[in-house]
């Protein structure tokens, strides 16, 4: 029995390593194609690499037509439009000279500038970052099999680079090295864990009260024979009503304040994020109580809980000794599975409140597209996901064994 529950524990952790994995490989590519501005394009983040012009990720694929140094380039919506004008006018090798020498100038034209000189070919006389051996496009006739995919491997790229660092510029990922922010040349790490501790001040008292809050609501309910579904109605409305409504309610002075902390004082802390605190709480006190009643009043039609009321035990003490007890174990899991939250479910509330946490972060890293601020929020919070799934798993196994 021990060696088929080490068997579980190591298959679990197997996949939600791949899993991690999977998610900052997508959220790395994701980034990085997002990176590029509307006008010109961003120089590339590892800049001790730029010489070598990294492609992205391991392995790449491209139509046989076009030239194997077409995969070394950078990926992004330049090398896009540069594949599209080598396929449609050829001149593969003026084309990768002209692109390899722009990479090293402050500044390239813009995508939408390579693609009008893709449907307009005429123009490109007038365009002075061009070679004049590039002036005369002629649209060539290419045969299907070339559009076939060729991969291509890389033993150097930029996801290699920022998970495991180079030999002089970074540590990687996996030395406890996320970067610099792009926006702030800042620590990644130093913003992402900075903003969490923010974020965590509030979050966790606001978990904690309302699945106090919900527990109690759902044992009432249980007791009065209350429906349900108005728990559920609430559990759905959206946090941005419910952090309106709150605003309009509760704001009687002494707004949300991000300076304010623990060390002034438990009252000055509560009365600094009193809104969030209690936008939070109630959204927790829904969502809890509507699954909680649920839980606890299925237990109140099992044989057990009839019986202890045959024996004379009254309905309230019944329902906190025997139906409580019997649906703890699903109450523990569900507010484990809610644990990620404590970061990545504060997005909304932080942005209306004006809170610097973490969700505002991640936020904040999406709108000004600094992918390594938004992969430091992405790794935290699959992190968190991945905690949070072992240790259900280990609370399912542990319910299981005691049942």
């Amino acid at each position: 029995m021990g060696m088929v529950w080490i068997l579980r524990q190591f298959t679990l952790s197997l996949k939600m390593g791949l899993a991690l994995a999977c998610i900052l490989g997508l959220g790395f590519a994701l980034t990085q194609h997002s990176a590029s501005s509307h006008g010109f394009e961003a120089k590339p983040a590892f800049h001790g690499q730029n010489s070598k012009m990294l492609p992205l990720f391991f392995l790449s694929f491209q139509p046989f037509a076009l030239p194997s140094a077409f995969a070394k380039l950078p990926s992004g919506a330049h090398k896009q439009q540069l594949g599209n004008l080598m396929l449609r006018y050829g001149q593969e090798q003026d084309w990768l000279d002209w692109f390899g020498a722009a990479l090293q100038q402050p500044k390239l034209p813009s995508p939408e500038t390579l693609q009008k000189l893709y449907d307009e070919p005429e123009i490109a006389p007038t365009l002075p970052f061009l070679p004049e051996k590039l002036h005369r496009l002629r649209a060539r006739s290419i045969p299907w099999y070339a559009y076939l995919p060729r991969p291509f491997f890389h033993s150097q790229n930029q996801f290699q680079v920022w998970l495991w660092g180079d030999a002089k510029q970074r540590r990687g990922l996996l030395r406890g090295d996320l970067g610099f922010s792009q926006t702030n040349g800042l620590p990644v790490l130093e913003l992402v864990l900075n903003a969490a501790s923010k974020t965590l001040l509030f979050s966790v008292f606001s978990m904690l009260l309302g699945m106090v809050l919900g527990l109690f609501l759902a044992l009432l309910a249980v007791h009065k024979n209350w429906p349900s579904i108005p728990f559920f109605l609430f559990s759905v409305v959206p946090s941005f009503l419910v952090g309106a409504f709150v605003f309009l309610i509760f704001d009687w002075g002494g707004a949300a304040s991000p300076g304010s902390n623990l060390s002034n004082g438990l009252f000055a802390f509560l009365l600094a994020y009193k809104l969030p605190l209690i936008t939070l709480t109630l959204i927790n006190a829904g969502i809890f109580a509507a699954h909680f009643q649920t839980w606890i009043k299925a237990e109140t039609l099992r044989p057990f809980f009839k019986t202890a009321l045959a024996k004379g035990l009254s309905p309230l003490m019944a329902l906190l000794v025997h139906a409580l007890r019997a649906a703890l174990g699903l109450i523990l899991t569900f507010f484990v599975q809610r644990l990620p939250l404590l970061l990545s479910g504060t997005v909304v509330i932080e942005v209306m409140f004006g809170i610097p946490g973490f969700g505002r972060l991640a936020w904040l890293g999406v709108l000004e597209n600094d992918s390594s601020v938004v992969l430091g929020c992405l790794l935290l919070a699959a992190l968190a996901g991945w905690v949070s799934v072992y240790l259900n798993g280990l609370l399912t196994k542990y319910r299981i064994s005691i049942q």
